[in-house]
């Protein structure tokens, strides 16, 4: 079988590990590694969702995610110094009228659970601060931007304009991340190409609204829903099955050829979709040992006629 001329005259664009790039044949009689041993050594996919484990954590957090509202929790004075109460206490009054005015009582609980980790984690931006109304204003914005709120793109559309209005301040966006650097709420990991572009993960699923938790939910659904609809191979004799991912594909054409910049020749196969021609296939090209040993290894999966 023969591959028209053209395809010889332009191999770069499909021509993948030829002659000098292939790995060197086994030697003869050197058995072919099972396939699930090859899966295992792999390096790892990439986790499917981790898009969103930014803001709840871990992927164990996102799957237990549920929608029930934040309970409207006191505040935790049990990790406050004595020496901070009355900073602590005059900053809880303004962040608490704020969310009651501008907000809700789950907002209300997440800026009162992200004072009292400032608190006891890192409390120099307690004592530091001689102004408990941008300190306040600062956690507000922070509780807000971890559940997508105070930001052009938010679905929720609110100005943090507003909150710096309410609080008679100019805009406390930098304190608000200093203090999710005190909290300890900076993922190590954030992936760039965020499910939600507004918010500011917070690493934690105790900070999220249970608006935020539906919204993660519902992607998380797509995510694992589109993955179970892929296909599942069959990929040993016990029946045991192997998740990966696989293209279905027919062979076209296979035949001799020669890799022009080391002279050497190769076996060209040429693999496409059922019903393709021989323009929209993908070519490969492997050295004489190399497709001896695709031979050899194809042989041993199809087993005995």
């Amino acid at each position: 079988m023969s591959v028209p001329r053209s395809h010889h005259d332009r191999p770069r664009r499909h021509l993948t590990a030829v002659g000098p790039g292939a790995t060197s044949p086994p030697a003869a009689g050197t058995p072919v590694p099972p396939f699930e041993a090859m899966l295992a050594a792999a390096a790892p996919r990439p986790d499917l969702c981790s898009s969103l484990v930014p803001y709840v954590g871990d992927v164990a957090a996102l799957l237990d995610l549920d929608t029930e509202p934040l309970p409207d929790d006191p505040f935790d004075w049990s990790g406050v110094e004595s020496a901070e109460r009355a900073a602590v206490a005059a900053v809880l009054a303004l962040s608490d009228a704020a969310c009651e005015a501008l907000l809700d009582l789950e907002f209300r609980t997440i800026a009162r659970r992200i004072l009292a980790l400032v608190a006891s984690r890192d409390p120099r931006p307690i004592r530091r601060s001689k102004q408990p109304d941008r300190l306040a204003a600062g956690i507000v914005w922070l509780a807000g931007r971890g559940n997508g709120e105070f930001g052009r793109r938010s679905p929720r559309w609110r100005s943090a304009a507003l909150l710096w209005d309410w609080f008679g301040v100019t805009s406390c966006a930098d304190r608000g991340h200093s203090i999710r650097k005190a909290a300890g709420l900076v993922p190590q990991v954030v992936d760039g190409s965020s499910w939600y572009t507004d918010a500011t993960p917070l690493g934690s699923v105790d900070l999220l609204h249970s608006r935020t938790r539906q919204m993660l939910i519902r992607q998380r659904d797509a995510i694992l829903r589109v993955e179970r609809e892929r296909r599942r191979w069959s990929l040993s004799p016990d029946g045991r099955t192997i998740a990966c991912r696989a293209t279905s594909v027919v062979p076209l054409a296979v035949t001799r050829g020669t890799y022009a910049e080391a002279h050497e020749t190769v076996v060209l196969v040429a693999l496409g979709s059922p019903g393709a021609g021989l323009d929209d296939a993908a070519l490969y090209g492997l050295s004489v040992p190399e497709a001896r040993r695709l031979a050899q290894m194809l042989r041993s999966a199809i087993g005995p006629s």
